[in-house]
């Protein structure tokens, strides 16, 4: 059994706060302001979430908002930090060559 704090994590990249988070918790598939909420509670301007399967990004209220879709259809993403600055946003599929 699993505690509900066990599906997030906070974690701090070159001084920024990103916000890991299954989504249910929020209704992800119904609206992404429960993340947003959650990631200004926690002084967070990235989430990055799954639970819809569906690729996503957006700003929304000041939080950028990623999901890189389904990652059993070889879906992800990668992100590159610098101070604080986000550099590199690309979404691939790790399938392809």
């Amino acid at each position: 059994l699993f505690s509900n704090e066990s599906l997030e994590e906070i974690v701090c990249v070159e001084g920024l706060n990103i916000l890991l988070t299954h989504g249910h918790l929020y209704k992800a598939k119904y609206t992404l302001l429960g993340l947003v909420n959650e990631a200004n509670r926690r002084n967070c301007k990235i989430v990055c979430f799954g639970h819809t399967h569906q690729k996503t990004q957006e700003n929304l209220n000041g939080v950028l908002l990623l999901n890189a879709g389904a990652f059993k259809n070889g879906n992800a993403l990668y992100i590159t930090i610098n101070s604080g600055d986000i550099i590199n946003l690309e979404f691939f599929n790790i399938n392809e060559s």
